[in-house]
């Protein structure tokens, strides 16, 4: 395997990507080099492990940065690092719901890129922080809210055919 490992560490040396992992088989085995001072994670292998880690943050890296934005009154951006449309969509959609935000948009800059940027303008009546924490506890309370109703489907429907499903 140390052919394989060349070969990739020789492909990311020339495209300057500032770190590489592989993953040798089924096991999960990750080798980390890195070649500069950045925090970022590239992957080469297949499957579930290469799509895993393109939301492991790598050290040091903050997940959520926010910028107020300095031609808009109670306006902000957040940059949300390692997440991709399922989070942005969710958070756009609970801001949406809110009838202090004016604005709630998101997009993804680059579709190689794992970062989030969610834009932001209420009211005045909170600000983008306040708005955007609001909006996550009340997706977390409907998060856990369908994971109780699901728990009790599951147990439901255990009792129901009389099988012994793991839990």
């Amino acid at each position: 395997m140390p052919q394989l490992a060349e070969l990739v560490l020789m492909q990311q040396k020339h495209h300057r990507l500032p770190q590489w992992r592989a993953c040798y088989g089924l096991l999960g085995l990750v080798e980390t080099t890195s070649f500069d001072s950045e925090q970022s994670t590239r992957a080469v292998c297949g499957g579930s492990f290469l799509f895993m880690l393109r939301f492991v943050l790598p050290e040091g890296t903050p997940k959520v940065v926010y910028k107020p934005d300095t031609k808009l009154e109670n306006a902000g951006t957040f940059t949300i690092m390692q997440e991709d449309h399922t989070v942005g969509n969710l958070i756009r959609m609970q801001l949406h719901a809110d009838k202090h935000n004016v604005f709630a948009g998101y997009r993804i800059p680059h579709p190689l890129e794992t970062r989030l940027v969610i834009k932001v303008q209420t009211t005045g009546v909170k600000t983008p922080l306040q708005s955007v924490a609001h909006a996550l506890e009340d997706l977390r309370s409907e998060l856990n809210t369908l994971q109780t109703q699901l728990d009790q489907a599951f147990l439901e429907a255990r009792t129901d055919t009389g099988s012994n499903w793991a839990m």
